[in-house]
């Protein structure tokens, strides 16, 4: 059979892909091309996840503070917890350098991602850093 009646009765399907939104502050902002703030708009996988996102970014997780995916918190400094979390078509991504912290009296009462609230059980109350604690004793662990 001729190949290009093949592929005429059986198309190769395109891959199909999604739009984000990525706001990158300080100085990871280099990343997206940008100085202090950068805006990206990407076309992506429809599978993939939170994860997948920041290693494709080449995002290091020891230079970002807060990470947010459609206004929910998904990490904080420190911590980095496994990003999991599905992207769906328009979502939108916040991802703040170490430089950036986010007033302590705004953090009560954020919504949460599931991987960041089964980790806040882990820790404990909300901590301006997270560094270390893996590190330490459970004696220690408990003084946070």
């Amino acid at each position: 059979m001729n190949s290009t009646l093949l592929e005429h009765h059986n198309p190769i399907p395109k891959m199909q892909s999604i739009k984000v939104n990525i706001t990158i502050y300080g100085k990871l902002a280099e990343i997206g091309g940008g100085k202090h703030i950068a805006i990206l708009d990407l076309e992506i996988p429809p599978s993939s996840t939170l994860g997948d996102l920041l290693e494709d970014l080449k995002i290091p997780m020891d230079e970002t503070s807060f990470i947010f995916l459609n206004a929910v918190l998904c990490d904080v400094p420190g911590l980095s917890v496994v990003h999991d979390e599905s992207l769906k078509e328009g979502a939108h991504i916040g991802i703040f350098s170490t430089g950036y912290m986010w007033p302590y009296q705004y953090r009560d009462g954020m919504p949460m991602s599931d991987p960041l609230v089964k980790a806040m059980k882990r820790y404990g109350a909300m901590h301006h850093s997270y560094k270390g604690l893996e590190d330490n004793s459970d004696e220690t662990k408990k003084s946070f």
